[in-house]
Order: structure tokens, then sequence, then C-alpha cells
């Protein structure tokens, strides 16, 4: 058959024609123009994107009669025989096929002969990742003095494979995948030259399936002619895509919260004959596009892989950047299971699902801002039976906001007088130091201790006389005061506490402080804060228990009651 397809018609012959790798081109032109190319480059790249293309363009620029120069004259006899690959000097290999060594000792001899007809030897190596470890050592030699009449041009798609010994005897070109505004362009251009009647959404649908290859661009450009299609619908059809209101449906479903509307627009796809994985990368790339949108809005044009059109019907009440982000990150996520699995279908159903109810979970922080806002209550020893009711007046606030004097829960055996003293004590001379202060001072100034001492059973602060404090601090567990007995923490508490107070601290670790008549000292300053332990359901009727069971779903019956000497070690 004489039929030519256009990706070997339209194959670019000049470096002006080679789209979308200005960066490449016009180093390579500056190169030969002031004589500094060099002897060995490596271009990298993905498929389709002019590796092999830029190879033999720059073949023909070094060779040509009229040349060299940063163009190739395409006219001249050796130009004309690159082009139709019957050059004897430009010797193209496939590396996939000719990976061994004794190839590449065949390379090496033929080298040291000079060219036949060219100005240059120039060997172009495609996919010269697939040599093996020896045929790439026998080019080390070779690549690091070559003689002054051979070239080396490599083409790979995997750059990380071809050894550093290799690469840092080349220079390296990163070729870059295309734009679908770049291929769009370049498509519109070939079609207007080929007299074919495809409206400019069409062209944008073969452009972004293209995925950013232009060769695989002109491929798809040559099915669709042969389908004879000329719309988007028909370009979907030719090419088995997934039509884009469909995708935009089942993301505007997803977005709004109905998991029914999303799994009925699975099933239209589904019915149309779409493939699973790609409407899951579709939907994918749709929603990257909503979070990027959401950001940029028309300014980042550029940046999004559908039509902006599309992205503005999207209603803008449900372009919040936070959802949208997560919903990419839980689908990239989802896209690998749905990649390998027998039934991709189910699973994509089952993500959507949880997409669509997004918004009915609740987040941790609005959990923790919820605890910070229940009010800390005056608590008294109450009969078993009978609830705990919370005194008048008590307001939310942080449990660790010090701007207020924190209440004390009442002890059967503390006076009037003790509470008082309590509530508003204060070291002689000095602003008032307490411990609600003190743990705040710690989460400040050391979290890794703040967090073994927030724990302990109580923290008091004592007066020993001539100017001196204790720290009686009573743990709730051997473990904490095996922990705290060490001497970097214990050494850590009382730096801190003498930096707090500003006068000598000795700290002391489940010790019975006694006065000078023998008699257990009570700790002026005590800040601790809990709740009596009861045996019945009044504690469960507290308040505060019962916002906890709202917020985490817990029933009356799941809630157990215990004394702090039953969960002693």
């Amino acid at each position: 058959m004489s039929y030519l397809v256009f990706a070997r018609k339209w194959r670019p012959q000049t470096f002006k024609d080679v789209v979308g790798q200005e960066h490449i081109t016009r180093t390579l032109k500056n190169a030969i123009e002031k004589g500094r190319l060099a002897h060995a480059l490596i271009f990298s790249g993905a498929r389709g994107v002019g590796k092999t293309s830029v190879a033999r363009i720059l073949a023909k620029a070094i060779n040509c009669e009229n040349g060299p120069g940063p163009e190739p004259c395409n006219q001249c006899g050796i130009c004309s025989e690159i082009t139709r690959e019957i050059a004897v000097d430009v010797i193209e290999i496939d590396g996939a096929s000719n990976r061994g060594i004794d190839e590449i000792r065949r390379l090496r001899e033929t080298i040291l002969f000079r060219p036949t007809r060219c100005r240059y030897k120039v060997y172009i190596i495609d996919e010269v990742h697939m040599l093996t470890r020896e045929a790439f050592n026998a080019l080390l030699k070779t690549l690091e003095e070559p003689p002054p009449h051979v070239y080396f041009f490599f083409a790979t798609t995997e750059a990380v494979k071809i050894p550093d010994t290799i690469r840092s005897r080349c220079q390296h070109f990163e070729f870059r995948l295309l734009t679908p505004s770049e291929i769009a362009t370049h498509l519109k251009k070939i079609a207007d030259r080929e007299g074919l009647s495809l409206n400019d959404e069409a062209i944008g649908l073969i452009a972004r399936a293209a995925q950013g290859s232009i060769r695989d661009s002109l491929s798809l450009l040559d099915q669709v002619v042969a389908f004879g299609a000329r719309t988007s619908g028909e370009v979907s059809e030719a090419l088995g895509l997934i039509p884009g209101d469909l995708v935009r449906e089942l993301a505007v479903s997803v977005l709004r919260g109905e998991p029914a509307q999303a799994i009925l627009a699975i099933e239209k796809v589904h019915r149309f004959g779409g493939d699973i994985q790609h409407l899951s990368q579709d939907l994918l790339l749709f929603l990257r596009d909503l979070a990027l949108f959401a950001e940029f809005g028309r300014d980042g044009e550029t940046l999004y892989t559908r039509p902006i059109q599309e992205l503005e019907e999207v209603p803008d009440g449900l372009l919040d950047p936070l959802v949208l982000s997560e919903l990419v990150d839980m689908l990239s996520r989802g896209l690998e299971g749905i990649r390998y699995s027998t039934i991709p279908r189910v699973l994509l159903e089952t993500l959507v699902l949880r997409m669509a109810r997004l918004k009915e979970l609740v987040r941790i922080d609005e959990i923790i801002e919820r605890f910070n806002n229940i009010p800390i209550q005056r608590v008294s020893e109450a009969p078993q039976t009978a609830p705990l009711e919370p005194l008048k007046g008590d307001t939310p606030r942080d449990i660790h906001d010090t701007s207020s004097p924190v209440k004390i829960p009442v002890k059967d055996q503390d006076t009037p007088e003790a509470i008082k003293s309590k509530e508003t004590y204060q070291y002689p001379g000095k602003p008032k130091k307490d411990v609600q202060g003190f743990t705040k001072f710690l989460r400040e100034k050391n979290p890794p201790l703040w967090s073994i001492i927030d724990r302990v059973e109580s923290i008091e602060f004592l007066d020993e006389g001539d100017g001196r404090a204790i720290i009686s601090i009573h743990c709730g567990s051997s473990f904490q005061k095996k922990i705290l007995s060490e001497s970097m923490w214990k050494g850590a508490i009382e730096d801190l506490a003498v930096t707090y107070l500003g006068r000598p601290v000795k700290v002391l670790l489940d010790e019975v402080v006694l006065d000078k008549g023998g008699q257990k000292e009570k700790g002026a300053g005590s800040e601790s804060i809990s709740f009596p332990a009861e045996k019945g359901n009044g504690l469960r009727d507290h308040p505060l228990v019962k916002e906890a069971m709202d917020i985490f779903g817990v029933r009356p019956e799941d809630v157990m009651v215990f004394d702090q000497k039953d969960s002693q070690p």
C-alpha cells in the first residue's frame, strides 16, 4: 500500500517544525553555529515527543552540503538521503534488538573508518537503556575519546536506567510532554492542509486523548479520519472515549453529595461501553482541574486538561478547594486497586459512595474544638443515683486558659476557707503562679515533658519556707513515676519550675508532705480537676459525659465507670 500515515507524513524535517521543544532546538542550533556541539548527546522523554526526529534533523544540519548550519536545507543530496533513511554514514540502531556486547564490538570496529559521503559519521541508538551492562561498558572508552568524525545521539524513554558512567560522558536533553493546547494548534494546521472538516471541539478531544504525545495525536487523527468523524461525539465513538458531559455529571453528583446520581452516571458510562479505568482517570483529572480552577480561575487556563468552558459550567458553590483536594487524594489512592481489579466497576462505585458522603464526616479538629468549648464546672460529691448538675454562671473556655481562676473540685475534707485559699493562692510578693499556668508553660517549653505531666493524678504547689517551693506530683501509675524519676526528666521539671516561679524548687514524686506538727500538709496551690468515680448511673447522666457520648455515638450501656484505684497497675 502506498498510503503514508500522518505520523510519518508530517514528521518534522527542520528544527522550526518541532513542536513544543524550543528549549532543546534553540540550544542545538546555537551549538552548531558556535562550533560547540558535544560528540555524545542523550535525548530522553516520553514516547512520541520528537527525540528521534530531532536526532535526524541534527544529523542533517551538521552534514548538509550547504552547512553545517542551524537548519538543514533539505534540498541537497545528503539531506535527501538522511530524510529517506538511506544515508550510509547515518546509522540508526534499535537498542532493544541490538543490545548485546557483540553488536557494540562490531560498532566499535566500524567507528574507526572515516565517513564515506557525509562530513561526519552519526550513530543514532534508539531505546539505548535496553543495552546490557557489558554493552555499556564496551562503549565507555569510545564515548570518552571518540574519533573526531563521529557523533553519538542516544534516545531513551527511561534515562534513569542509563548508567551514570555513560551519562557523565554525554550532554543530556530532557524532552517534555506537550500541552493539549499545543497539540490542538498543531492538529488544526494539519487538518486545514489536509482539507479535513473537524471542528475545534473534536480536535481538542483528540489532543487531550494523546496525553502529551504529538505522534499519538497524529495516529488518533488518522483513526478519526478513517472513521469519518467530524464532531466531538463522533470522535468519542471512534476512539472509544467517554463523553465529557458524563464525566462532568459524575463529578457534580459527587460534589453535591448525591451518591444515587453518581452511581447512575457510572451506569450510563457502562452502557455506553466506556472503560471503568479510563472513567476513573478522567474523573481524577476533572477534579484536579476543578481544584486548580477554584484557585486560579480563568488566569490558569494553560494549566487545565479540559476546556475552561466545561469547568465554568460547574456551580461556584461546589468549588471548595479543601473538599476537591481531599476527593483527588481519595480517588488517586483508589486508582491502584481499580487498575488491577477484575471487577473495577464495583470498586469505583464503592469509592464514589464514600466520596459523595465526604461532607458528612466530622473532622478531628472540629471534635477537638468542641471538647475545648466544654465548660469546666465545680463538681461536688453527690448521691450515686443523683445526676451531677453544672453550677450556674459556668461558661465554655479552653482548659489551658489561665486568664480566669480554675474552679477546684470540692472534697469532704476541704473547708470553705481551704477552698477559698486554693482559688486565690499566690506566693507572697509574686504574681499569681498556679498549676494551670505551670502546665501551660511546660506545654510551650517542653512538649514531651508536658505530655507526661498532663496525665498524672495531681500536682500541688507547696511552700517550704525560706523562699523555697515544693512541687508535689502524685503519679497515676508506676510507669509515670518511673519515667519522672529519671534524672533527665526530674531535672527538666526543676529547671522549668525555677524559671516559672522565680525561686528555688524541690520536686517530690508520690511523697506525703508533713507540716511541722507531723500532719499531712495541704497543697496551697493544687489545681487538679477530676470527677468522683461512681458505680451508679449518676456520672452517665452528667452533661459533659452526655456531650462526649453524642460526639462519638456511644450508647449509655457502653460507658464504664470505675475508681482511679481500680486502674492502678
